[in-house]
């Protein structure tokens, strides 16, 4: 099997909307957990000869692409493809016990899964294909042969989603995806632009949420 390119898809580190009973605002900074994690994911990916970073320009995957980066001197660029799903700007920080915004978070979530309606200025179903199909594109053109991308959780489950089922994928599988697989904060899944035996070169999954890294940090 032959290997054109490596993609090392990492989650941000926790954010400190990660940990309130909210509804996570779209760019809130790390916690101190998650300062601690992105130095951690940083030694991991420290003996990887990396040729770039690309990240989601949210401070959240930004600052775990510049821990990564401070120890392997990757350069860094951003792109918005690579943003989380967009909710509803009306429920962002909005606590839980919010009725009115649990109404309308409860209502966005099934646009989700679902084309054509879509709320505020929210991401919906068709939104979120087109999305994911630009961000693999722009990976499968890019040159270089080890790529990080830090993101955020439910789009890597998108990407994953998308791979694994192309034009088959459709709401509901993508609803089952993002129910029964975790995203660990800063955990790493690899994708490889690889042929086969009597196969094409195609995206196949490697590995997913590998967060062996993590060390004990609950103190932190």
């Amino acid at each position: 099997m032959a290997v054109k390119k490596t993609i090392y898809i990492v989650r941000h580190g926790e954010s400190q909307d990660n940990i309130k009973p909210v509804f996570q605002s779209e760019d809130p900074d790390l916690s101190p957990l998650g300062e601690a994690q992105i130095e951690q994911i940083a030694e991991r990916l420290s003996s990887i000869d990396i040729d770039i970073i690309i990240s989601s320009p949210l401070k959240r995957a930004l600052k775990t692409a510049k821990a990564i980066s401070k120890l392997n001197n990757a350069k860094i660029e951003t792109s918005k493809l690579f943003i989380e799903i967009k909710k509803p700007k009306s429920v962002e920080g909005k606590p839980f016990s919010d009725k009115k915004a649990n109404e309308i978070w409860r209502e966005w979530k099934e646009t989700v899964y679902s084309t054509g309606k879509r709320i505020e200025d929210s991401d919906n179903y068709t939104v979120l294909i087109k999305r994911v199909d630009e961000a693999m594109a722009l990976l499968l053109a890019r040159q270089e042969e080890n790529i990080v991308v830090t993101t955020h959780g439910i789009f890597i489950r998108l990407m994953i989603a998308r791979i694994l089922f192309g034009d088959d994928l459709n709401g509901k599988s993508f609803r089952r995806f993002v129910t029964l697989l975790a995203t660990d904060n800063t955990g790493v899944t690899t994708i490889e632009l690889s042929d086969a035996y009597e196969e094409d070169f195609t995206w196949r999954l490697k590995t997913f949420n590998d967060h062996s890294h993590l060390k004990n940090t609950k103190n932190i």
